[in-house]
């Protein structure tokens, strides 16, 4: 297996030039191309989306931790829609911003082979969330081996949630949603008929998207009924008691997850009699995390009612407190 074709991190010129001459010449020594934290400017990406265009070696290209902006991202979404073999695209860490993201929606609904993007750390907003996931009127959604998408820390709001919603009910083959670090807040609630529909959804990323009640009750009732779902990523949703009780209750109803984390979430003593409950059902989970919980010192009354619930079950293996 031959290595990724990586910039060193002294990178100078001269090696940038032989990297886009050997993209243009389909040379490379390598299918991968990683150019991550290197300052690479927009004026840089313009020259390397020119070579990327008839490309047709290169799968994955990594340009996370540079210095682009939406200034590039025009010319390099065109080439990446004309582009017929980049399967993995990582642009985290970047300032691509709204502007950006929408012109990355042409790439986005135009390469049919695209299986991962991550587009994290971008500052791309609702603004840019929307123009992100709406289908092009002459193109509707062409990415039909979409596995992966990466939307962690960007600023996306409640507002979201009707794209996001259209979006996952039109995309089939996600396996991976990452939306972590937002503020989702209560607009989760509205696109659960969305995550419902994801048959292939395994691993969802909710963490740090503060829930309310409502919120709270229909991602544990998508939980229960989402026929993939293994892990997922609640850490420090100010769930409360009440959202722990919700997911208690999934715990019960579903035949597939099994990572669940929900740590730093408020739950207390209420909150964990009604998971130790739902443990006792719960067939197939095998790591449960509720760390940074105030679940009281020492082996307590508290953190006792959680071991009888590991006691009834059969398939947990990891429990972190």
């Amino acid at each position: 297996v031959k290595a990724a074709f990586t910039i060193p991190q002294q990178a100078d010129p001269n090696f940038l030039a032989a990297t886009i001459k050997a993209l243009y010449a389909n040379e490379l020594s390598s299918h991968d191309v990683v150019l991550c934290g290197l300052q690479i400017s927009d004026a840089h990406l313009l020259r390397l989306a020119d070579a990327v265009e008839d490309n047709t070696q290169l799968t994955t290209l990594k340009l996370a931790r540079n210095d682009l902006s939406h200034l590039s991202m025009e010319d390099f979404s065109s080439s990446l829609a004309k582009n017929r073999t980049i399967t993995f695209l990582d642009l985290s860490e970047n300032a691509i911003g709204p502007f950006g993201a929408a012109f990355l929606n042409k790439a986005f609904a135009s390469n049919p082979r695209l299986r991962y993007l991550d587009l994290s750390c971008n500052a791309i907003g609702d603004e840019g969330g929307t123009a992100l996931l709406s289908p092009l009127p002459e193109t509707g959604l062409k990415i039909p081996h979409l596995a992966t998408l990466e939307l962690n820390e960007n600023g996306l709001t409640q507002n979201i949630s009707g794209p996001m919603n259209h979006f996952l009910l039109q995309v089939s083959s996600l396996t991976r949603l990452g939306l972590a670090r937002n503020g989702l807040g209560g607009g989760v609630a509205a696109f659960t008929e969305g995550l419902r529909a994801s048959t292939r959804l395994t691993d969802l990323d909710l963490a740090h998207n503060p829930l309310d009640c409502e919120s709270s009750s229909r991602v544990a009732l998508v939980l229960g009924s989402m026929p993939a779902l293994r892990k997922l990523d609640l850490f420090g949703c100010h769930m409360g008691d009440y959202g722990a009780a919700e997911m208690a209750m999934a715990l019960a109803l579903s035949r597939t997850i099994r990572w669940l984390d929900l740590g730093n979430n408020d739950i207390g003593e209420a909150g964990c009699v009604a998971l130790a409950e739902g443990l006792g059902h719960t067939t197939t989970l095998e790591t449960l995390r509720l760390w940074s919980n105030p679940l009281g010192p020492g082996p307590g009354p508290t953190r006792v009612l959680l071991t009888r619930g590991v006691g009834r079950n059969e398939s947990l293996l990891e429990l972190d407190l």
